[in-house]
């Protein structure tokens, strides 16, 4: 990660800056308060009133999660600001989730490890920062983390289990340099830095966002890292996590923009063509600033990992989404059933600092379990595309549905509930159609004329074009920011489709929360994550789904997701 040049104002409430807390626990100097220290409870089956940084729950004003902008299935901390996800692991049914994290104020700086964790991946547990900086000016940049489950470091002795043996990998930002650093745990809250640190450093200031997994192949543990003004992802090896050797180099490859940063790479489950069933190699690349529609966005190169360097099929770089809102994804180590899970920071650097939030800064995407799906590029054509759909634990959570149907080419849904909104269709169309197939949801903050909406819609044909227009949604915000671009645009050769007929047919998925939706289209092949700040405190109110040139709707549903936020108004 980088942090944009943005000056650092004091804590919140009146709190000082460098309060000690638990330094007994290898915390250093924390930066909140000192009487906040709480264990870790992996035991509970439903989110407490706990915060990010050790406020007080009652201590909100409006309560705590029931601000108007805040949403209710997305992750954000209590107060202060976040960025990008960090050191996501899987372990024994709990699923970790650290993150960039500013504990004494709402813009970037300061940077701490924050932490949650979760069973279901929506229903967070907010936990106390799990690694801090030590020294002013110091901060701790983006990384991953690990199971160490055969010890390979030496940090852990036998009375430990396998599960529970936790290595963080981050980078240390200081005035001097930026180099690769490790702290172990053994319970993913509680944090010891290895005495021996840096285990990496080259004596630059531009070397961050290690990504570290284990290669079954060369039976070693594999860092990816950023070294992103030279538009290099490097890759070096360790046998126990200390000592590490420089392998290769990809790059500069794609879109280059100002620099790299935050680079994966991970296997993905392959759907279709002659990989079908196997898994194939990603390298996931963030740009900040540079992308096509300005500020970060996230790229990826499909190819092969031989042990020692990655080399891309082709010179194609993808984009993962077209929004202007999902960056520094990351993908969770271990996670279960063979499958690969993710998220992205939602926001964007050419506006974060600024969004209308408060106490808070910033969320993250809703989990997205990812596929590599052999699909129509264009009608000559096909290729590999990473397909992004929410993860299916969204399914298991409390909803009331609001509408089923097969026949609802023109209808309005009042959206009641507090929460979110989950809509769901399957669309059928003729791409050679001389009407203009289309059609267009149209979220509205009230119901009347002059409410503040965003449309979501296709254009149907060779290819179908899904756009989002929030030129109105919050036309405070979106008329004052200029870096707030307001139409975006994707494109979709639909991977079911009638050749005689000229038929195509595609199912759009699209989760209304607050002031963040999501678009997932033919089953994740196009998705676009979208900030929409409404104002004068307004939620989503109504949806309007209408229909031109033919075009069906096979079926929709809409439901009111309830929020997984636990009740913190007493």
């Amino acid at each position: 990660m980088s942090v944009q040049s943005v000056p650092v104002r004091g804590g919140p409430r009146g709190r000082k800056p460098h309060a000690k807390l638990c330094r007994e626990r290898g915390g250093g100097d924390m930066h909140w308060r000192k009487d906040a220290c709480s264990s870790l409870d992996l035991n509970a089956t439903s989110a407490k009133c706990t915060t990010s940084n050790g406020d007080a729950p009652s201590s909100f004003q409006p309560p705590l999660y029931t601000e108007s902008a805040r949403p209710q299935l997305h992750f954000s901390p209590t107060s202060g600001f976040m960025n990008d996800p960090n050191g996501l692991v899987y372990s024994n049914g709990t699923w970790h989730m650290y993150y960039q994290y500013n504990p004494n104020a709402t813009v970037a700086g300061n940077q701490h490890w924050g932490h949650a964790t979760s069973k279901d991946l929506f229903t967070w547990q907010q936990h106390l920062p799990a690694i801090a900086p030590e020294n002013e000016g110091e901060g701790i940049f983006s990384g991953s983390a690990v199971l160490d489950v055969n010890n390979t470091s030496g940090f852990f002795d036998d009375n430990v289990p396998a599960d529970s043996r936790f290595v963080a990998i981050y980078t240390l930002n200081t005035p001097a340099e930026q180099n690769q650093n490790i702290a172990y745990s053994t319970d993913g809250q509680h944090y010891t830095k290895y005495s021996g640190n840096p285990v990496i450093s080259l004596n630059t200031t531009q070397f961050r966002d290690p990504k570290v997994f284990f290669d079954d192949a060369t039976q070693q543990w594999v860092m990816t890292v950023a070294h992103p003004q030279s538009y290099e992802v490097g890759f070096y090896a360790s046998k126990d996590l200390r000592t590490w050797n420089e392998l290769s180099r990809f790059g500069p490859h794609g879109v280059l923009g100002f620099q790299y940063e935050c680079p994966d790479l991970v296997q993905v489950p392959v759907k279709g063509g002659e990989r079908d069933g196997q898994l194939a190699w990603v390298l996931v690349v963030s740009i900040n600033p540079g992308a096509p529609l300005g500020g970060s966005f996230v790229q990826y190169f499909v190819g092969d990992w031989n042990g020692t360097a990655f080399r891309p099929d082709n010179g194609a770089a993808q984009i993962a989404d077209f929004g202007k809102d999902w960056y520094a994804a990351q993908t969770f180590y271990n996670a279960p059933q063979g499958r690969t899970v993710g998220l992205a920071w939602a926001s964007n650097w050419q506006y974060t600092n600024v969004a209308p939030t408060s106490p808070w800064r910033s969320v993250q995407s809703l989990p997205r379990d990812m596929t590599l799906r052999w699909t129509n590029m264009n009608p000559l054509q096909k290729g590999y595309v990473l397909a992004l759909e929410p993860s299916p634990e969204i399914l298991s959570l409390p909803s009331t549905p609001l509408l089923n149907t097969t026949k609802a080419e023109n209808t309005t849904v009042v959206l009641r509930g507090d929460g979110a909104f989950d809509v769901r269709a399957t669309v059928t169309a003729n791409v050679s159609s001389t009407n203009f197939p289309s059609l267009e949801f149209v979220i509205s903050s009230s119901h009347g004329s002059t409410a503040e909406k965003v449309k979501i819609g296709a254009q149907i044909g060779q290819p179908t074009m899904i756009y989002v227009d929030r030129r109105t949604a919050g036309r405070t915000w979106a008329d004052e920011n200029v870096f707030f671009t307001d139409r975006l645009s994707g494109q979709l050769t639909p991977s079911t489709q009638n050749s005689s007929s000229a038929l195509t047919t595609f199912d759009l998925r699209l989760i209304i929360d607050r002031s963040i939706s999501e678009l997932f289209v033919d089953g994740g092949l196009v998705s676009s994550t979208i900030l929409h700040f409404w104002d004068d405190k307004a939620q989503p109110a109504q949806l309007d789904v209408g229909t031109h040139g033919g075009v069906k709707l096979d079926f929709i549903s809409v439901s009111h997701v309830r929020s997984t936020w636990p009740d913190c108004s007493s």
